[in-house]
């Protein structure tokens, strides 16, 4: 457990560094991903300190609200940037739409278990939302690319996202009736989560590092002059 968070530390540290170097010169598009991967870190420390204080206090160990916190947060920013990045208007309206769908189900299934409790149905559909939305817009970066062997820093972040939800899915899906019914199997499946979360950040730290490259390759010569 003590080498996948230091695994997760080191990746979100590299994409948080990488991107701070590297943040002038991205599009809106990156720079959403950037806050989002920024929102996450604050809010991973805040899960942190709370539960420090409730250690220290001898209280029950109860963080998962700030997860349900890092849902809204994580599901407007991506739904957001997805939007910024596509030019084409009716798929603006379907992205617009799609995000609305999602905030009206969260807000159902947390009437019905209450917002300290991690609402695992709300995260899967954020899952399958994200994952067809950037399914749609890569296709259409792909499409209207004449060059669709690069993968620019856009199409590793998306790639990184796509197979980061599409490999949550179905964990979220059947995790609390496989952690009920079978304890041992539900502890060794959260290494799955663990795992993406990882490739991930991965894919994000080379996105920002294209960025970083591109920036370095197109600053203007120093200056000769006296």
């Amino acid at each position: 457990m003590q080498l996948q968070i230091l695994k997760e530390f080191f990746l979100v540290a590299l994409a948080s560094i990488i991107g701070f170097v590297s943040f002038k010169a991205m599009n809106v598009f990156c720079r959403l991903i950037f806050f989002q991967l920024l929102s996450w870190v604050v809010l991973y420390i805040l899960s942190y300190v709370i539960t420090t204080y409730q250690k220290a206090q001898g209280l029950p160990l109860d963080n998962q609200w700030v997860f349900n916190v890092n849902l809204l947060f994580e599901s407007f920013i991506l739904f957001f940037a997805a939007y910024k990045w596509q030019d084409s208007k009716p798929l603006k309206k379907i992205i617009s739409i799609t995000y609305l769908c999602f905030l009206l189900a969260f807000l159902f299934f947390i009437s019905q278990t209450g917002f300290y409790i991690f609402n695992y149905n709300a995260s899967a559909l954020e899952s399958l939302f994200l994952i067809v939305v950037y399914g749609i817009i890569l296709r259409q970066n792909f499409y209207n690319q004449t060059d669709i062997t690069t993968l620019t820093a856009e199409r590793w972040i998306c790639i990184g996202l796509i197979l980061y939800f599409s490999g949550n899915l179905p964990y979220l899906s059947f995790f609390p009736i496989v952690r009920q019914q079978f304890p041992n199997i539900g502890r060794s499946l959260n290494h799955i989560p663990e795992l993406l979360t990882n490739v991930r950040y991965l894919l994000l730290s080379i996105g920002f590092w294209l960025i970083w490259q591109n920036k370095i390759k197109n600053a203007p010569p120093p200056s000769n002059a006296a």
